[in-house]
C-alpha cells in the first residue's frame, strides 16, 4: 500500500487486511478505485485517509465534506483536487470550525469564486471575531482581487491587526488617503 505503483488488485486485497494502518494507507492510495473507495466508506477508520485522496469521485468528496468528524472535513479542506463547489458549500455552512476554513483559504483559495471570498470576508469583518489572516490573504492573493470593494478596502485598512494593515499596503486599489491612515 505504501509503494506508489502498487497494482489495483494488489490494493483490492490489501483493503481486506486487519491492520488498520495498510487499509488507512489503500484510502489514500492514488491507485484506489471507485468501488474499492465505496467498499472503504464502510470502514469508520478509512475516513480521513479517503478524504486525503486526490482521485475521489465528486460525490464522495460531498459525502466527506459533511462527515461529523471534523478531522475528516479537515482533510476534504486541504485536498487541493476537491471541487471548488465542495469546498464554498463548506465555506458556507455557519459554525464551520475556524481552522477548517482557514485551512480552506490557505490551500484552495485560487480555486474559490472571489464573489464568495469577498462576501465571507465582509461577514466576517463585521462579526465579534474578525476576519482570520488567512481568509485576508487569500483575498489579497486572488487573480480577481483587485474587484475588491471600496467598502471592505477600508475595513481592511483601517483593521485592528498590524498583520492585515501591512498587507493593505501591497494592495493596488487602496486609495492614498487610507495608505496615508496606515
Amino acid at each position: 500500500a505504501w509503494n506508489a505503483n502498487s497494482p489495483v488488485e494488489i490494493l483490492t486485497s490489501l483493503a481486506k487486511s486487519e491492520n488498520e494502518e495498510i487499509r488507512y494507507e489503500v484510502a489514500r492510495h492514488k491507485n484506489t478505485t471507485s468501488p474499492l473507495i465505496e467498499e472503504l466508506l464502510q470502514d469508520e477508520e478509512c475516513m480521513e485517509a479517503l478524504a486525503e485522496n486526490h482521485n475521489l469521485p465528486f460525490h464522495i468528496f460531498q459525502l466527506l465534506s459533511v462527515d461529523d468528524s471534523r478531522a475528516v472535513r479537515n482533510n476534504v479542506a486541504c485536498n487541493t483536487r476537491a471541487p471548488p463547489e465542495i469546498l464554498e458549500r463548506m465555506i458556507e455552512v455557519d459554525g464551520e470550525a475556524k481552522y477548517i476554513l482557514d485551512n480552506i483559504y490557505i490551500d484552495n483559495s485560487q480555486r474559490i469564486s472571489f464573489a464568495v471570498l469577498e462576501a465571507v470576508l465582509q461577514r466576517d469583518i463585521a462579526s465579534e471575531e474578525g476576519a482570520s489572516e488567512p481568509l485576508v490573504e487569500a483575498v489579497l492573493n486572488h487573480d480577481d482581487m483587485r474587484n475588491l470593494s471600496a467598502e471592505i478596502l477600508a475595513a481592511l485598512a483601517n483593521n485592528s491587526d498590524t498583520t492585515i494593515r501591512c498587507q493593505m499596503l501591497q494592495h493596488p486599489c487602496l486609495p492614498l488617503g487610507d495608505i496615508i491612515r496606515l
